[in-house]
């Protein structure tokens, strides 16, 4: 596990406290490759300093981000009206209603590694002994946050027999994001490796 100070100079912008409530679910669930764990969620808290989705997209980025949802609908019925947008790209699945139900705004992303949609609120909320399905804002403190995320991971079999791309696959359906995580993941092992010489 990586030592405090490497973990502040690494994540400077870092929510105090964060890595505290690393370690202490680390003890907990003890991930059999905290750094491939780590790289991941850094990636998707913003360096462990957002804790829930941002969806304020314009015009041209909701086309960027979620064409599949967006083309050839009229982007100013949703560009930078986050609720509605979170309520269209989430509808109808994760276990979320349909777009007028609000399952996407109410279970858009939250936490470490940021759960999104009912079904797996509920299954991490069943998992730590939380009620996320009508109180998915659990998810936005720093204990939670963190933890739910080492729930989720542990509940996806992810570790250290994943590469880097696989686990990006498992952690939001692509490789997006993978050149930052494994920047991470590089320096997280470069850190170790000091540590053990």
């Amino acid at each position: 596990m990586i030592e405090k100070q490497d973990f502040k100079k690494l994540f400077p912008q870092a929510k105090e406290g964060v890595y505290e409530a690393i370690v202490k679910s680390q003890e907990k669930y003890n991930l059999p490759d905290i750094n491939y764990f780590l790289s991941n969620a850094a990636h998707e808290s913003g360096s462990f300093t957002v804790f829930i989705e941002n969806l304020n997209y314009s015009a041209t980025r909701l086309l960027q981000v979620f064409p599949k949802y967006f083309s050839g609908v009229s982007l100013s019925l949703y560009a930078n009206k986050p609720e509605k947008i979170a309520n269209r790209v989430y509808a109808n699945r994760i276990g979320n209603g349909n777009e007028a139900s609000g399952d996407g705004w109410k279970f858009r992303g939250r936490g470490a590694i940021q759960i999104t949609g009912r079904a797996n609120y509920q299954m991490i909320g069943v998992l730590m002994g939380l009620d996320l399905t009508n109180k998915p804002e659990l998810l936005e403190q720093l204990n939670y946050a963190v933890e739910s995320a080492f729930v989720w991971w542990r509940k996806n079999a992810l570790g250290k027999y994943n590469t880097l791309a696989e686990s990006r696959k498992i952690v939001n359906g692509g490789t997006n994001g993978l050149t930052e995580v494994t920047g991470y993941f590089n320096k997280l092992n470069n850190c170790n490796q000091i540590l053990m010489a």
